[in-house]
């Protein structure tokens, strides 16, 4: 009988062992056949990187100019626009109402209107091929001015500002101490709305960025030469900002 259970209690183990080989056996070859699968998928993924980079040798140099121009400009509209919506919303001077009347009746025209006064412009000055001919004037928005003044009429109490001058705050101190920390949602949604409009700008800057190393990603996009292997990779990276600031500024 103890014969027998030992017999037994091997034949158990032998089968068990077979079972656990046959398992592992088939774990490996998946995990290899994974690892062949990941290999072939980075070396098609950086074919197609070496691709866009011999169509569009500046790539990551426009990617560069694009996020530069963008974050200037939507930091130059978020300033000059909280500072203006705050003097037509709480500060009286005279002609305030005309002029108000004036920034809002600018937003009728479309933004193609000023295309080619730019333009001339920017040769007067020679700014031609450089960054700030695009950043500098994006950063005076009609729109801005009328969304933040509107935003602080409807939620900032006149009689808090009120107190401040009270109590000797200045209007810089009110400014920056009172005005800025509550305005700061509408602050952080303009800046996102010129960050996506200045990055999708290829008609306004098509004059003015001529070097190709001075381009914006959405001109280097815009090319009929390239492939679309190229094309669909460098539209791919080209979204990644814009949607790295978009969950930033939903986080806030």
């Amino acid at each position: 009988e103890a014969a027998a259970i030992l017999a037994t209690i091997g034949t158990d183990a032998a089968a068990r062992l077979a079972a656990t080989g046959a398992t592992l056996r088939h774990d490996i070859a998946a995990l290899v056949s994974e690892a062949d699968a990941l290999q072939t998928a980075t070396g098609g993924a950086r074919n197609d990187i070496d691709t866009l980079l011999t169509d569009v040798p500046n790539f990551w140099c426009n990617m560069w100019n694009s996020v530069y121009i963008c974050v200037l400009a939507a930091l130059g509209v978020m300033v000059s626009s909280s500072l203006a919506g705050y003097a037509f919303s709480f500060l009286e001077f005279r002609g305030r109402a005309r002029m108000y009347s004036i920034v809002v009746g600018m937003m009728l025209f479309p933004s193609l209107l000023n295309a080619i006064p730019t333009v001339l412009v920017m040769v007067v000055l020679d700014w031609t091929n450089q960054a700030r001919a695009v950043w500098v004037p994006a950063t005076a928005s009609a729109f801005g001015v009328f969304l933040v003044r509107q935003y602080l009429t409807a939620s900032m109490p006149r009689s808090l500002l009120e107190a401040a001058r009270v109590d000797g705050a200045s209007e810089f101190k009110i400014f920056r101490s009172i005005v800025l920390p509550l305005a700061r949602p509408v602050l952080a949604t303009l800046g996102l709305l010129t960050f996506v409009t200045v990055w999708n700008n290829y008609s306004g800057v098509l004059a003015i960025l001529r070097d190709p190393e001075t381009h914006i990603v959405v001109q280097a996009m815009n090319n009929p030469k390239l492939s679309s292997t190229a094309q669909n990779l460098g539209i791919a990276l080209a979204t990644l900002p814009a949607l790295f600031l978009f969950g930033l500024s939903a986080a806030q």
